[in-house]
This record gives structure tokens, C-alpha cells and sequence, in this order.
């Protein structure tokens, strides 16, 4: 997808954006406290998984 934007930077985006949160979302559900992080849709672990 990011090489040169083959399918455009819309779709560059909405991809970087919908594994974003997956990545959070599987983080959340493993224990991890997570914020987001700037305006983007960045994310922060601010608290590692209770054990």
C-alpha cells in the first residue's frame, strides 16, 4: 500500500488509520492500558498488562 501510493494516499491513510486501532484494540484486550496520542490515530501504552 505505501509504495508510492499505488491505490492512492486516501487509502494509504484509511489503512494506516484501521490497523492502528486494531493494534490497540489487541493490545487492550491482552491487559494494556492504551491512549490515544495526538490527533492522529496514534496510540500510547501507558500501562503494561496486569499479570
Amino acid at each position: 500500500m505505501a509504495v508510492e501510493f499505488v491505490h492512492g494516499y486516501d487509502a494509504y491513510v484509511g489503512v494506516q488509520e484501521t490497523m492502528n486501532y486494531a493494534v490497540a484494540d489487541v493490545l487492550v484486550a491482552m491487559g494494556f492500558a492504551v491512549e490515544g496520542f495526538g490527533q492522529a490515530s496514534a496510540h500510547i501504552v501507558t500501562r503494561g498488562a496486569a499479570k
